[in-house]
């Protein structure tokens, strides 16, 4: 007990040094080229993104999260609401911010010294006291506690610069949230929700995820009672929507999959070129290294491709002491330029399945064997269009068995981007801006 107790006030001092680094250097970068913040005239809508230095180019920000639809609805006067994450060049990333044709709103503009020491005491509050009732709401509270991080706390100045932007005179009609089903984005919903009486919020998942992460979507009654949740929540397709409930307060919608560019590919020359895409999460990526390198497919070509977020270095290091001279492999920057000519993928808890299917390429997730298995892919298409493999030694064989599975059930695919993938047509572009911040409080249970 002990242990546990004093492995958690480590967890929590460290998450506070992180925080307040992270604060003082931010700040400090992006004090420089400041100019004075004058309130928009007219209200202006909020987008909820991600970004890095490498996201602008000629002053404009690449968007790869709505792709041309900020830009295509600028009636709605959006500004950008960044988060900045394993940035290299923080200098350049707040320079072109500043620089960009569709404007930034920059946190570290509006908050004062006082925010920062807000948050600090509100999350020693929430993670001390068992009944804080002066911070926020019980929903809320044990979602951080549950999930306790430096981005957490830096979350908390959201609900800061909200009360900062409206006491500088801005009107806020609407926020599109990036959503991941995390207490960040109840938050930052709950903020703008008690300054900005008329706010609309809409929430947009911009991925797949697994049944076992899907609880995380269904809105409950007690986060619309207590301001928290947004009031429509939209999905790639039809097939995702319909694992959700509607219920008084919130509803669930379809969305064009802005991050999909489906085109038709030809596949290439493509036997025994396997791609391994390993995920964001650092062990999930080492257990597929581990399971690949207990395989029989030595006689495979083996495409690697890491993903961004990740410690690259590390992870080189990690598959050349498994791999070594056993394997035939090689590295890919961008999986999705040469998917073309693969053969099958290997991978678990990531969306490259979608470039995958796109080429008409079947996928085998690695399961593992001590936790949750992270497979993304709809689970109707189990045993058509991927499989679940956890026994290593029987690799090379299953391999074969999908390859000529997915050949004869070719059908499936186009029935996959059908059902789970809503185009990006300009009809589709339309109905969506039209219908995302309407009627938000009408939502009544389907």
């Amino acid at each position: 007990g002990n242990k546990i107790y004093y492995m958690f006030i480590w967890s929590f001092i460290y998450s506070m040094v992180l925080f307040i680094f992270r604060s003082v250097r931010h700040t400090s970068y992006a004090s420089q080229g400041r100019q004075g913040v004058m309130p928009a005239t007219n209200p202006i809508c909020l987008v909820d993104t991600f970004v890095s230095e490498k996201s602008f180019s000629n002053h404009d920000y690449n968007d790869p999260f709505f792709g041309n639809f900020i830009r295509s609805t600028p009636e709605k006067n959006w500004h950008y609401l960044p988060y900045l994450n394993r940035i290299q060049d923080l200098r350049k990333c707040y320079e072109e911010m500043r620089l960009c044709k569709t404007p930034f709103v920059i946190m570290e503009d509006f908050l004062k010294p006082a925010d920062y020491l807000w948050a600090i005491r509100a999350s020693i509050k929430v993670m001390f006291l068992k009944f804080p009732t002066d911070i926020f709401s019980p929903i809320l509270r044990a979602e951080i506690r549950s999930l306790f991080s430096r981005d957490n706390m830096t979350f908390l100045l959201r609900y800061r610069l909200a009360q900062r932007l409206a006491e500088k005179g801005f009107k806020v009609s609407g926020l599109l949230d990036w959503y991941e089903a995390q207490p960040l984005d109840n938050v930052q919903n709950l903020g703008f929700k008690t300054f900005f009486n008329d706010l609309k919020i809409s929430s947009y998942v911009g991925a797949f995820f697994s049944p076992f992460q899907a609880i995380g979507y269904q809105a409950i009654s007690g986060e619309v009672e207590q301001n928290v949740s947004a009031s429509k929540i939209f999905f790639y397709g039809a097939g995702i929507v319909a694992n959700f409930t509607n219920i008084p307060g919130v509803s669930y919608e379809c969305a064009p999959a802005f991050r999909i560019h489906k085109k038709d590919i030809v596949p290439q020359a493509n036997e025994n070129n396997c791609f391994i895409v390993l995920p964001n999460m650092l062990p999930q990526a080492e257990e597929i290294i581990d399971f690949i390198s207990q395989s029989n497919i030595h006689q495979k070509n083996l495409f690697i491709s890491l993903h961004p977020a990740t410690n690259k270095e590390h992870l080189k290091s990690y598959i050349t002491a498994k791999l070594g001279d056993k394997f035939k492999y090689q590295y890919v920057e961008r999986f999705s330029d040469v998917v073309s000519s693969a053969e099958i993928i290997i991978s678990t808890g990531t969306s490259a399945f979608v470039d995958a299917f796109m080429t008409k390429i079947p996928c085998l997730v690695v399961g593992s064997r001590s936790k949750h298995t992270l497979n993304f892919i709809p689970e109707k298409f189990e045993n058509i269009l991927f499989k679940i493999v956890y026994d290593p030694r029987i690799l090379q064989a299953t391999i074969a068995e999908s390859l000529k599975t997915a050949q004869e059930k070719s059908n499936y695919f186009d029935i996959f981007f059908k059902e789970f993938v809503q185009p990006q047509t300009a009809a589709d572009i339309t109905l969506f801006g039209n219908n995302l911040f309407s009627s938000c409080d009408k939502n009544v249970v389907a």
